[in-house]
């Protein structure tokens, strides 16, 4: 009973593995694992980062501080790293970033930038042969230059962007956001 167990679940493995073969030797792609990493303080961004999730049916890791830190701290000094592009302690991901084709990075902007939490996660991420999408949420209408600077990060570390988008979130319900992010994603390829 066992051996006949273990030839169904070796042909079932060869059945799947041959039929990624055909499909990408077609021209096809075999499924893409996407994963979201995003940092909030407020919430808007976590809005955003699962209604993107569950379009995609992607993993959802939320960056977290090493060291807890007051709102004033957290945004003034927060602010201030981010105008100098500085990063800070961050707890350490439970996910591998190779096991991910597609990946959202999404951050909210703080003094016209990505916040510190995200800047340490791209300085040490390897994002080699990744498609990258960077988002940003603000209270405001302009998300400065924390999409281009993070999109340069991404590339520096082997990313290839492949589209980004700010959400403007000040003054927004949770359901108005959602739905602005569905407008959003709405065009990206899954």
């Amino acid at each position: 009973m066992k051996s006949l167990i273990a030839k169904i679940i070796l042909i079932a493995f060869v059945f799947v593995s041959f039929n990624n073969t055909v499909l990408i030797a077609k021209g096809g792609k075999a499924k893409m694992k996407t994963l979201v990493v995003y940092y909030s303080a407020t919430g808007n961004t976590e809005i955003v980062a699962k209604e993107i999730a569950k379009k995609y049916n992607a993993d959802l890791v939320k960056l977290e501080d090493f060291k807890q830190r007051s709102k004033f701290v957290l945004y003034v000094y927060g602010s201030y790293c981010a105008l100098k592009d500085k990063g800070w302690d961050i707890k350490p991901l439970n996910v591998n970033l190779k096991d991910y084709s597609k990946v959202f990075v999404g951050s909210p902007v703080w003094a016209g930038r990505q916040v510190p939490a995200i800047n340490t996660f791209l300085t040490n991420a390897d994002f080699t042969g990744k498609e990258v999408i960077p988002f940003v949420t603000m209270g405001g209408r302009n998300p400065a230059k924390s999409i281009p600077k993070m999109s340069s990060k991404i590339s520096s570390r082997g990313g290839k962007i492949t589209g980004s988008f700010a959400i403007q979130t000040g003054g927004k319900t949770p359901e108005e956001i959602s739905g602005v992010v569905k407008e959003k994603i709405s065009h990206f390829t899954e």
